[in-house]
């Protein structure tokens, strides 16, 4: 009987302590479940972050090739009309020599129709003064 009633305790103590282990074992099981589910939580939280920055960088990376097309695209619009303003440049600065050239050309017909008037003045001045010793000689 004694046998039997340490045999009882034993049995009492071993069940008590298997409940209690199963019952530590459970708190772990929580606890790792917890960890697990928080570290899951962060992981997916870094995960959001990360893609977020990524499309954020992707993003501005767009952006900066647009900026790039568009600044090659006015660079070549510019060179072009800067082209066309020297050919413009050009045309004028012909057509500025050739009035000059044709001002020059005018200034000396006007030059030479000027000395033909005195030619034409003086030989009527000269004309008219044989005339009068003409005239005077007559008179005599």
């Amino acid at each position: 009987q004694q046998m039997q009633n340490k045999i009882a305790v034993l049995e009492r103590e071993i069940v008590s302590k298997v409940r209690r282990a199963r019952e530590e074992e459970a708190v772990q099981m929580r606890k790792l479940q917890n960890e697990k589910a928080e570290m899951e939580a962060k992981f997916e939280a870094l995960t959001a972050t990360t893609a977020a920055e990524a499309a954020g960088k992707e993003a501005r990376f767009c952006q900066a090739m647009q900026d790039i097309a568009d600044a090659n695209s006015k660079s070549r619009q510019l060179s072009e009309d800067k082209s066309l303003l020297e050919d413009q440049i050009r045309h004028l600065n012909n057509k500025i020599a050739s009035l000059e050239g044709d001002i020059k050309d005018r200034a000396r017909q006007q030059e030479d129709h000027q000395a033909t008037i005195r030619q034409g003045q003086l030989a009527m001045q000269d004309a008219a003064n044989e005339a009068r010793m003409i005239a005077q000689e007559r008179d005599r």
